[in-house]
């Protein structure tokens, strides 16, 4: 259920039997609007676009350094002695 309501005086005034509304808008006013929106995400776009390129750069640019320091090998964990296990201490049967 839909209330409706329309201010009379100073005070909303509950509308009965109403079947439908129709809600009119000025175009002129609205396609105003809209092309002042258009118009500030097309600037703000066009400001985030330098900022976009220099990003991709940078990333081109840190790909073209290689890796700053050389992988670990695999199978061996740097925080175990060399004669330690990998998988801990062995179990007691």
């Amino acid at each position: 259920m839909i209330k409706v309501e329309i201010e009379q005086d100073g005070e909303w005034v509950p509308v009965a039997g109403i079947a439908s509304v129709e809600i009119a808008a000025a175009p002129d006013a609205l396609a105003e609007r809209l092309a002042e929106v258009q118009s500030t995400i097309r600037r703000f776009v066009d400001a985030l676009a330098p900022v976009a390129r220099a990003y991709a750069q940078l990333g081109v640019a840190l790909q073209k350094t290689g890796p700053l320091e050389e992988p670990a090998k695999p199978g061996r964990r740097h925080d175990r002695p060399a004669w330690q296990s990998p998988y801990g201490p062995p179990r007691r049967h």
